[in-house]
């Protein structure tokens, strides 16, 4: 977490995840807390709200996995 605050934000490569679990990820990783999506916006993202939840989970769990 300190990488993301100090440094650059990660990359995926393209590809390597949905337009969707992109932009959640984007979301989340948002410097500016102010900015950054509350809980609730994230409950309500289309990749959550839209999807298994254990398919999404395991999506999560290999994109950390590759980073």
């Amino acid at each position: 977490m300190c990488a993301i605050c100090f440094g650059e934000l990660p990359s995926m490569p393209d590809g390597a995840a949905s337009p969707e679990l992109r932009a959640f990820v984007a979301a989340c990783l948002q410097k500016d807390y102010t900015k950054r999506a509350s809980v609730a916006q994230l409950l309500a993202h289309p990749f959550v709200a839209r999807r298994d939840v254990a398919a999404s989970k395991d999506a999560l769990r290999r994109l950390v996995a590759g980073a």
